[in-house]
């Protein structure tokens, strides 16, 4: 504890000095941070496959589990992940609760003035997830459907506009849980369910249900890894570190364990 409060004093001596009005830089001690007290506590969302997740046994898994384990694995130090309320994800990151956000964050320009994100190691997509047998091949195709999103999700955005509904749907069918909503994709209560990409590859290649991923993108996304504001040496570790394992082929094993044979989603390079 008496660590911390050290650190936590020379982060508030820094921002007295900025608001003072000098222009001392405060030097980055991130990487050393991390190292120091052995270990790397990620905010996750523990509600999020193939992402990461609790399965019915209360074990943490999930594609960013896994590469977080082993960044820290080759970082030399202990992993903690921590379930965090994704609506304060960026205050628990400040307030020091956790070292970084990783748990599909979607990088954006707003985002990136008040984090340090790394370079895209995920690309996402929101695609649309229909049965296999169904006439569905495109988006033209829901003029006078159903279609279902995950509430709060990135897909509302896909399919209603200011100008209203798009592709000619008729109804959108909100659901504050995902497995709900391919249960009634599955029960044909909805023609189709606009997700993206990551967790319809799960359903289908993973879970091996009776559905079928439109070959057609409704819009793109890429995942960073979040640290606080000016950390740059430990984000840039990470990266280096992911990139690493690329190189080596542990990316791979990790996007076929988790995505199937599909390689839409996997690690963007430099």
């Amino acid at each position: 504890m008496k660590f911390l409060h050290c650190v936590v004093a020379c982060v508030l001596a820094g921002a007295l000095l900025t608001a003072c009005g000098r222009t001392e830089k405060v030097e980055d001690h991130s990487l050393w941070y991390v190292t120091n007290k052995n270990s790397f506590v990620v905010g996750i969302d523990e509600n999020y496959p193939p992402l990461s997740y609790r399965n019915k046994n209360g074990e943490l898994l999930g594609y960013d589990v896994d590469l977080a384990q082993e960044v820290a694995k080759r970082l030399g130090v202990v992993v903690e992940f921590k379930a965090i309320d994704w609506a304060k994800k960026e205050q628990e990151l400040a307030s020091n609760t956790i070292d970084c956000i990783w748990s599909g964050y979607t990088i954006t320009d707003e985002r990136k003035k008040i984090v340090t994100l790394t370079k895209p190691y995920l690309r996402n997509m929101q695609v649309m997830l229909v049965k296999t047998e169904s006439p569905i091949t495109k988006a033209a195709n829901l003029s006078g459907k159903t279609a279902g999103i995950q509430a709060g999700s990135e897909s509302l955005g896909v399919l209603n506009t200011e100008r209203g509904m798009k592709y000619g749907v008729k109804n959108i069918v909100e659901f504050a849980d995902y497995d709900i909503a391919v249960a009634d994709l599955l029960k044909g209560k909805i023609d189709a369910l606009v997700t993206d990409r990551a967790l319809a590859n799960y359903n289908v290649y993973i879970l091996g249900k009776p559905l079928r991923i439109v070959d057609e993108t409704l819009g793109e996304e890429t995942y960073g890894v979040a640290f606080r504001k000016g950390e740059e040496l430990l984000a840039n570790r990470v990266w280096g570190i992911l990139l690493e394992m690329k190189a080596d082929g542990t990316v791979a094993k990790i996007d076929a364990k988790w995505f199937g044979s599909t390689r839409d989603n996997s690690i963007i390079s430099r």
